[in-house]
């Protein structure tokens, strides 16, 4: 299958090469955009004093300089400055006002974006299905800047109080949800130029916020100490001059410590699964009608909804049976559970692709979209049967903060699951798939999980395991596997020289995907990882790395240059579940077993 991206649209896409910009040349820039004389000499003279030279000091100059050290630890210093500049005057200086301000900067960008899509020309014609995406993910986005702001406001000066993780979330998740917007019009052959240089000047502010927050987490709130931070890919080899380009995912061708895991070492894994059994439901749901619905649809939209982070858990039990319906957990769904009867009993399941629905996107086809926070899904299969020739047919999809699946399948070919934002953890569950059948740009974890790669339909098809979509060195997102089993079928591995399988490739620039103690099968190619369509794009900016693997499959000698053997279990640990997607301050209240630390 060819890329969508054509020869007309793929030029805007390009971007600006990212560079360090030097003091002296974003000063004089500066000046140049500064209307009064009086402006105009306060800034040369900023720019005298970063030099060396002698400079008059004001408390003008004062500010600027704060300024400038505060930008310093961004990728895009001069957006940050023309953030800034406009309150030289007002003296503020604190680094918490200052974030503020960068925050509240990202957020009318967001707006100024959904603007933008608003006023697309092809609203009644081919871009509508990429304009609804828009709608929906860029209100999203702001809502996460704006309850970013919020928290900032009600804490106050008192930056120990802040709480970084939570915010690092919220804005990684803000950045995916304009990137996916822009992802959908791409997909939809609706992405028009005045949009494109929206998107570009939003992608910045939305950078800084995040450098900002990283920043301030880390150096506190002596602005002149603040430091350029690599963020979560410190360890990756980084390009200086790259040029970041929109990728459209096509085919591909050509044992450890016991006293680390949540349930006690005496309790089976049988054990473990049946304490979910007696757990008080809801409601049921039962396609003979013993239930109080036939629809799991039905059952969610007659729920309770407070969409409060601390709403009383509400369980819907689901009986065995095959469900044939788009089911959707809304934003306002918070804490809901799903409880099957057992995978392979308890089916989902839906037939919503890119290459067979017209008019539909990557992001609206999967069969189960949870967005409500504090998720949990247990004993169920979710699957997408659409087909190998329906390209893009995503099973699920988990827009979701701190949700968690447990004893799960999730069955399709290309995209079967779509880890799109926010912190998720996956335990002793099944994913199959052939292309990209995981993708997304959460903070996920995955322990103990079976990764099963299909024999694709196409001859010289490639399988990759994983697409993971980091397009910014500081969000907090990646994918994590610990003790996963990379496996697949027999008739791929019957097949292995005729379709080669690849542990994942580079999605967006700064693609994250970590193994860790992971069992490899004996069908994954000797090179590891698969280049974008043959190209360098994110070689040299992605991270894909393994620590310790083992298996068939696991021989280091032919991997390809750009990925990495962790030698430092400090550096694997920063990896693990705990310290990735704090797990251990929410994973152990949805009762599935969760392992603290690497072995």
């Amino acid at each position: 299958m060819a890329a969508r991206l054509d020869g007309a649209i793929a030029p805007l896409l390009g971007g600006s090469a990212r560079s360090e910009v030097d003091v002296q040349r974003y000063w004089v820039r500066i000046v140049v955009g500064v209307a009064t004389v009086v402006s105009v000499i306060v800034l040369l003279a900023a720019s005298n004093s970063l030099q060396g030279k002698p400079g008059i000091i004001t408390p003008q100059l004062a500010g600027l300089q704060v300024f400038d050290a505060a930008c310093g630890v961004t990728f895009h210093p001069e957006t940050c400055m023309k953030t800034l500049l406009p309150y030289h005057r007002a003296h503020s200086s604190k680094p918490e006002e200052l974030t503020r301000i960068v925050l509240s900067s990202a957020s009318e960008g967001v707006r100024n974006t959904l603007t933008a899509v608003r006023a697309h020309k092809g609203n009644n014609g081919i871009g509508f299905p990429g304009s609804r995406v828009c709608q929906q993910t860029l209100m999203s986005s702001i809502e996460q800047l704006e309850a970013s702001l919020e928290m900032l406001s009600e804490l106050g000066s008192d930056v120990s109080q802040y709480p970084f993780e939570t915010l690092k979330t919220r804005l990684s998740a803000a950045m995916e949800f304009h990137t996916t917007c822009i992802d959908a019009l791409v997909e939809t052959s609706a992405l028009e130029s005045h949009i494109v240089e929206t998107k570009h000047h939003t992608e910045e502010l939305l950078s800084n916020a995040l450098a900002f927050v990283e920043a301030l987490s880390i150096y506190g709130s002596n602005l002149l100490s603040w430091k350029h931070s690599k963020g979560a890919n410190a360890d990756s080899n980084l390009e200086d001059n790259f040029t970041p380009i929109q990728n459209s995912r096509v085919f591909v061708t050509s044992s450890e410590a016991e006293s680390s895991t949540s349930y006690p070492s005496w309790m089976s894994s049988e054990q473990q699964k049946s304490l979910f059994a007696d757990l008080p439901s809801d409601v049921v749901v039962a396609k003979d009608g013993s239930g109080k619905y036939k629809s799991i649809q039905s059952a969610i939209k007659h729920a309770r909804k407070s969409g409060s982070a601390t709403a009383k858990r509400y369980v819907i039990r689901i009986k065995a049976g095959v469900y044939n319906e788009q089911v959707i957990v809304p934003q306002n769904a918070t804490n809901f559970m799903f409880i099957g009867d057992g995978v392979g009993k308890t089916i989902l399941t839906g037939d919503k692709s890119v290459g067979k629905t017209p008019g539909m996107t990557t992001f609206l086809s999967a069969s189960l979209i949870v967005e409500g926070p504090g998720f949990i899904g247990k004993a169920i299969t979710v699957r997408n049967t659409a087909g190998a020739d329906g390209f893009q047919a995503v099973a699920m999809r988990v827009s979701a903060d701190m949700a968690a699946f447990y004893d799960c399948v999730f069955d399709g070919f290309q995209d079967t699951l779509y880890t799109h934002t926010f912190r998720q953890y996956y335990r002793d569950l099944t994913v199959m798939g052939t292309v990209d059948f995981i993708f997304g740009n959460g903070a996920v974890a995955f322990q103990n999980c079976t990764i099963i790669a299909k024999k694709p339909p196409l001859v010289g098809q490639q399988n990759t395991y994983t697409a993971q979509g980091k397009t910014d060195l500081g969000q907090a997102t990646g994918l994590s596997f610990q003790s996963c089993t990379f496996d697949g079928t027999p008739e791929l591995k019957a097949n292995k020289a005729t379709f080669k399988t690849y542990l994942g490739r580079p999605w967006k620039p700064y693609s994250t995907h970590v193994n860790l103690k992971c069992n490899l099968m004996e069908h994954i190619d000797p090179e590891g990882w698969l280049p974008w369509n043959t190209s360098d794009y994110g070689l040299k900016t992605s991270f894909f790395a393994e620590w310790q693997d083992f298996g068939p499959g696991a021989n280091t000698a032919k991997r390809v240059w750009w990925s990495k053997q962790i030698t430092d279990k400090s550096v694997a640990q920063k990896y693990q579940a705990v310290p990735f997607t704090q797990a251990d301050k929410w994973v152990p209240a949805t009762s599935i077993p969760l392992t603290r630390d690497l072995p």
